[in-house]
C-alpha cells in the first residue's frame, strides 16, 4: 500500500498507516457509516467513513 502511494503520487509516506482488514479499528473509533447495514461486516463490503486521527507520542488521540 505505501509503495503504491509513492509510485502513483510521487511522494513517500513517512507516517504509520493502519490496514484494518477486520474493521476492528473502524468499529472502535466509530468510523462505520451511519447508513451501513448492521450485522457482521467485512472490509470487502465495508461502508467506513474516511477519518483522520492525530495520535501524540503518548499514544493518545489528540484530534479527530
Amino acid at each position: 500500500m505505501v509503495g503504491d502511494i509513492e509510485e502513483t503520487q510521487g511522494n513517500a509516506v513517512n507516517y504509520p498507516l493502519i490496514g484494518d482488514e477486520n474493521l476492528v479499528v473502524a468499529k472502535l473509533y466509530d468510523m462505520i457509516h451511519p447508513n451501513a447495514s448492521g450485522g457482521s461486516r467485512t472490509a470487502v463490503d465495508n461502508a467506513t467513513v474516511r477519518s483522520v486521527f492525530i495520535v501524540g507520542p503518548d499514544k493518545k488521540v489528540k484530534r479527530c
